[in-house]
């Protein structure tokens, strides 16, 4: 469905590769991935150290995705305390409106 480009495009980094290309050229040459984690693997394909390279884009990719989600529940939880307050209001209100009217059509038969 709504996948096709990274099927497309994976399947163009996976020839490129089986040609000869480096993965973080091919991976580059894509556009759908993070220039920083193109450029950091290319500095561990160039240095030997791939797999140590890998592992700390891993782990800078994992801090970040913490810091977005403990940002995202910062804001959820507000906006739904909000709602909550929102319909609670809105059911007090009717119910305070209902006695209301209640009480005031028993204030006319007394009278």
């Amino acid at each position: 469905m709504g996948f096709h480009f990274c099927d497309r495009s994976l399947t163009e980094v996976r020839r490129a590769v089986v040609d000869g290309a480096h993965l973080s050229a091919a991976l580059a040459a894509q556009q759908m991935f993070p220039d920083l984690l193109t450029d950091m693997m290319a500095v561990g394909e160039q240095t030997g150290h791939f797999g140590q390279t890998m592992m700390t884009i891993a782990d800078v990719y994992e801090r970040e995705l913490d810091r977005t989600v403990t940002i995202t529940s910062g804001l959820i939880a507000p906006v739904i305390i909000v709602i909550i307050a929102i319909v609670v209001g809105f059911v007090v209100y009717s119910i305070l409106s209902a006695v209301f009217s209640m009480t005031q059509s028993l204030q006319f038969r007394v009278r």
